[in-house]
């Protein structure tokens, strides 16, 4: 029973039903509830066993009640008098301390019999003395209903018959007036101890001798009294019981339930409910306090699975947590009414959550500086894969560009991206120190670059000057092989035109196989070096010519020679003083000239 009650932490209303063996109280309790949750026998001795409650807790709309109202808790008691007085005062009383409404059941085919009812009534009056101050007892328990089964007498009647006080004076005997003045004082205590005045109901009697299982087969005269019944109940049922000021909630029932049982085992019981109700409410609190702080550990760690995630959303959502825990908490705690253990509950509460916030907070911040150490390292290297990657040498203006391209690559929606996250401090830190690697990456990629330009130029001016420097001499080798043997190209009279030295030279390669497409290529550069050539060596060939006819053949070649050294010379020192570009372009033609060099020197050998 305390296990469906704890789990329920809104108000509950208790409804009990008690009265002598063999009434039918259990049958009246699933009439009333509508399905049959308590078991009913034929049988002559008692067959609840000390306190029956309903498996399950009803909405109060299930009895026609408001929609959220109070939930109900159907509870039916063992038949009185089958343990003694004793035992049903100590059975009865915390039931009747906690009930919204009491049902007592009373057997009266011939009527009511005021007596024997105020007997029964007596019971509960006994478990209101056990109340210790008298100021406590004034409406402790609920709404009496007494009803009378298989009573055709109205209602009215029989109740005045019941709850009027009757006038003592009236009695023919001492031992009438004793009695009068016996049940006038159990009159008093009812009217003292319950809330509201006490409701009589005759219930017919059925014509069958066994009631149907489920009551609305019964006749319709049975069943409007049972709906009768259910509709004032509903009414009184839809605001929650009180004691000591506090609605009471399934969770506090479960935790009074086992205080008032063991203050019952006393011999001479004294309850104090303020006392008993401040203890329940420190220990409700406190249940209710870590009840909360068992689901904050789920929010917070449903919250800890999302990490990282920004500050500000952080701070929202442990924020979000914190007010829907606390309204929990509030709802949880409204039931206990103004006191300190709620405060204090409340308060060590708030103090747990702040910590754990804090904790979260706190693992989020080392998240976000791992995030942004990976974040940095990642772009980092990647920064420099890229820079490596870009092929040396190149123009300053075109490695420029490369580096533009790599930057915006770098610090693009990617990176900002991956730091959305992070706070704007961090974020321009990581910026920062990409940047910073960059710029030393950018500058040793600029360094090497020049160093690459200078390599090559240097490179190229080699092999341009050697080439052209072999085609100088091929071109000395071929005028030299011209007709007429010896030294008759140096003879040449001074009206030879340059078309006769294109005419000579293409000759001369023609018979040459595959010299044709060399000269092609070749002759526009040769033909501007070999004709400033040929002007000088003609000059000098007529300053010499006597002398040069009296040497011996051995020397004109020691003078060939020396020519041809000469005219590479020059070739050479006018082909460092081109541009890079053309440098370039007759280093090409250079090493063309060496492949035909080669040919034609196997030639003429």
């Amino acid at each position: 029973a305390n296990a469906v009650l704890r789990a329920e932490n809104g108000f509950v209303n208790t409804v009990v039903v008690c009265g002598r063996l063999r009434t039918g109280k259990s049958y009246l309790m699933n009439s009333l509830i509508g399905e049959s949750c308590f078991g009913v026998s034929s049988q002559a001795r008692s067959f609840t066993r000390g306190v029956d409650l309903c498996p399950r807790l009803l909405a109060a709309e299930d009895l026609g009640g408001q929609v959220g109202g109070p939930r109900i808790a159907f509870t039916d008691l063992e038949g009185q008098g089958d343990k003694g007085a004793a035992q049903d005062l100590k059975l009865a009383t915390p039931l009747l301390l906690i009930s919204k409404a009491v049902l007592l059941q009373e057997l009266c085919p011939t009527g009511p019999s005021k007596e024997s009812i105020l007997e029964s009534l007596q019971l509960m009056m006994l478990a209101a003395n056990f109340v210790a101050e008298r100021k406590d007892r004034r409406g402790l328990f609920g709404c009496l209903h007494v009803i009378l089964r298989d009573c055709m007498q109205d209602e009215a009647e029989c109740h005045s018959i019941i709850f009027d006080i009757e006038d003592e004076n009236d009695a023919e005997t001492d031992e009438q007036a004793q009695a009068m003045a016996k049940r006038n004082q159990v009159r008093k205590a009812i009217a003292l101890s319950f809330e509201a005045t006490p409701h009589v109901w005759c219930l017919p009697k059925l014509a069958e001798d066994t009631a149907p299982e489920d009551y609305r087969k019964a006749p319709e005269f049975f069943i409007a009294k049972i709906h009768e019944i259910r509709s004032a109940l509903a009414e009184q049922l839809a605001q929650p019981k009180l004691l000591d000021g506090r609605p009471l909630t399934g969770g506090v029932i479960a935790a009074l339930m086992p205080e008032l049982a063991e203050a019952m085992r006393s011999d001479a019981p004294a309850l104090n409910p303020p006392s008993i109700i401040e203890r329940v409410a420190e220990a409700e609190a406190k249940r209710a306090s870590v009840d909360v702080l068992r689901q904050a550990e789920q929010d917070l760690l449903c919250i800890s699975g999302s990490l990282p995630l920004a500050i500000a959303d952080l701070c929202e959502a442990l924020e979000v947590a914190r007010t829907r825990l606390s309204e929990a908490l509030d709802a949880r705690l409204v039931a206990l009414g103004v006191c300190s253990a709620a405060d204090e509950a409340k308060a060590s509460f708030l103090s747990e959550v702040l910590c754990r916030s804090q904790g979260l907070m706190a693992k989020n911040g080392e998240i976000l500086e791992e995030l942004a150490a990976k974040v940095r390292k990642e772009f980092s290297s990647r920064a420099e894969d890229l820079l490596a990657a870009i092929p040396l040498p190149l123009a300053q203006s075109r490695l420029e560009l490369e580096i533009v391209s790599i930057r915006d690559a770098i610090f693009g929606a990617e990176l900002e991206g991956r730091m959305a996250v992070l706070p704007e401090g961090l974020r321009q830190l990581v910026r920062d120190s990409i940047a910073g690697l960059m710029r030393e990456c950018e500058d040793q990629r600029r360094k090497l670059n020049e160093k690459e330009q200078s390599r090559r130029r240097s490179g190229w001016l080699r092999l341009g000057a050697f080439g052209t420097a072999l085609a100088a001499l091929v071109a000395a080798a071929v005028l030299v092989a011209a007709p007429g043997g010896g030294g008759s190209a140096l003879q040449t009279p001074p009206s030879f035109a340059p078309q006769n030295w294109q005419e000579l030279l293409a000759a001369r390669c023609t018979s040459m196989p595959g010299c044709e497409h060399w000269l092609q290529k070749l002759w526009p550069e040769l033909f501007r070096e070999a004709e400033a050539a040929r002007i000088r060596k003609e000059e000098e060939a007529r300053e010499v010519e006597a002398e040069r006819q009296r040497r011996s053949k051995e020397a004109e070649d020691e003078r060939r020679r020396l020519q041809a050294e000469a005219e590479a010379e020059a070739a050479f020192q006018r082909m460092l003083l081109l541009q890079d570009a053309e440098t370039r372009k007759i280093a090409g033609l250079g090493v063309g000239a060496l492949g035909t060099s080669l040919a034609l020197l196997r030639r003429f050998r």
